[in-house]
């Protein structure tokens, strides 16, 4: 099960009300860039969370940090730390590889609405929509795993990195791996 939560003040106080323990707001606390403290919220902050819930625990399991016109969106990923698509702290962040004509068509979102299906299901990852014939970069260091076809997916790569991080390249016209 799924919940979102708003903190506009102090996120150590508010991880209580939420169900989080005291070390999950300290893990998304590292993952942010050091100018910011979950401690002490400024006026024009907030987090956003989306809380994983199971067996009376709760998980983050992504959010959104806004200061401002600043927003940090990061997703957890099974290694338990948090990822940033365009941030290059080192603090687990994936790198950004994507040409400037790269569209988001679909979002991480606990409860998509799949437009093929229509059913509503959890959407564990981020799609970007490139033109044809786009060179595909990966995101992350690995080994490539598997490159095969898939009757939902079409022609795909997945690379594997460190701590089992998994990233998928989905719905290619052809597979070309080197």
């Amino acid at each position: 099960m799924y919940s979102t939560d708003v903190v506009k003040e102090n996120a150590y106080l508010s991880a209580t009300r939420s169900g989080l323990e005291s070390n999950e707001i300290a893990t998304l606390q590292r993952s942010l860039p050091s100018r910011f403290n979950l401690r002490h919220l400024k006026k024009n902050e907030s987090l956003k969370l989306v809380l994983q819930k199971k067996a009376g625990k709760s998980r983050v399991v992504a959010y959104k940090f806004t200061s401002g016109s600043f927003n940090y969106t990061a997703y957890r990923i099974s290694d338990k730390k948090f990822y940033n698509l365009s941030d290059t702290s080192g603090k687990g962040s994936l790198d950004y590889p994507l040409p400037a004509t790269a569209r988001l068509s679909s979002p991480f979102n606990p409860a998509r609405l799949n437009p093929v299906s229509g059913k509503v299901s959890p959407h564990n990852g981020i799609d970007y929509s490139m033109p044809m014939n786009t060179k595909i970069v990966s995101v992350i260091d690995g080994k490539i795993t598997r490159a095969e076809y898939n009757s939902t997916m079409g022609y795909f790569v997945e690379v594997t990195g460190k701590a089992g991080v998994k990233t998928r390249y989905l719905h290619l016209n052809k597979i070309l791996v080197t």
